[in-house]
């Protein structure tokens, strides 16, 4: 087992403390144990392969990705605590009157964020990735 680094013993102001000190990066020779990660990559390679037999059903890749973002949306809002479902959410983008407007809005207010994000990302002179980005995104959050 690799270590990522060790604790020192060193003393501040006459008291004794325990110090970690973290081992330089990049590894020097680090072991990987390709074994290890057979599960992971066989898992990867099937979810893979079903979302390519999904693409090539769909006439549209905007498509398959605008439920996936939705769903997204809703699951991180969930997170929050907000009762939304995804037909609240589609109801409200079809401009039908839904019951929990508030926490509708918060849903809309992520996919408001993300949208922000890619389109300055795919804009010629648009924002990159970066803190700035991230910062303005949040901004439609909240």
């Amino acid at each position: 087992m690799r270590q990522t680094g060790k604790y020192l013993t060193v003393t501040t102001l006459g008291e004794a403390v325990r110090a970690f000190v973290p081992a330089r990066l990049p590894p020097a020779n680090p072991v990987l144990d390709l074994a290890a990660f057979a599960g992971a990559l066989s898992a990867s390679a099937l979810a893979i392969a079903r979302l390519n037999a999904v693409a090539g059903l769909v006439q549209s890749t905007r498509w398959l990705t605008y439920s996936a973002v939705r769903k997204e949306a809703l699951l991180t809002s969930q997170i929050e605590g907000t009762q939304a479902t995804l037909a609240d959410v589609f109801d409200a983008e079809a401009d039908f009157t839904v019951a929990n407007a508030d926490d509708v809005e918060e849903v809309t207010n992520y996919l408001r964020a993300f949208e922000y994000a890619i389109a300055e990302l795919r804009r010629p002179r648009g924002l990159p990735l970066s803190m700035r980005l991230l910062c303005e995104a949040h901004l439609h959050l909240m």
